[in-house]
């Protein structure tokens, strides 16, 4: 595991971790964290931190005690805890994502013919290109909505 600053990569080892939360979040906002593995390499930005004080701050997970789902914050320091809304609203926002996209691609599809007339009488591309993608995202929009809606409704 890495950190980087903007110029100045630094290899990291778990004991680095093991401080006090509050300066170890200053320390980690900003920085690149990346992890290469036999699968390849991922990694990215930290542009966010939440910093508590273990299990005797309320506000921290770790605070109703070890549970199978926070059992990393109570073992070696440098383990990631994520928390699980983020993962759903990342699934949420992948979905909709998709969701654009597929009513762009079949918009665009049902619409040769009348695209071509619409040529046809002096139509530029460029305002055809305007038209369906504005048409696009007015009938994806609630799409959208309702998805991310009925995935939050059903994750809780």
């Amino acid at each position: 595991m890495t950190a980087a600053t903007a110029d100045r990569p630094i290899g990291l080892d778990r004991a680095w971790f093991d401080r006090p939360s509050a300066s170890l979040a200053r320390d980690l906002l900003g920085c690149r964290l990346v992890h290469a593995s036999a699968d390849g390499v991922v990694g990215g930005r930290i542009v966010e931190v939440e910093a508590y004080r273990g299990p005797e701050d309320l506000a921290a997970h770790s605070s109703r005690g070890r549970t199978a789902r926070n059992a990393v914050m109570f073992g070696e320091a440098g383990h990631l805890y994520v928390y699980l809304i983020y993962g759903l609203l990342g699934i949420a926002v992948l979905i909709a994502v998709m969701g654009i996209g597929n009513t762009l691609a079949l918009s665009i599809h049902e619409r040769t013919r009348e695209l071509g007339l619409l040529r046809a009488v002096g139509e530029t591309r460029g305002q055809l290109r305007s038209m369906v993608r504005w048409e696009s995202v007015v009938i994806s929009t609630p799409r959208c909505r309702s998805a991310v809606c009925r995935i939050f409704i059903l994750a809780f």
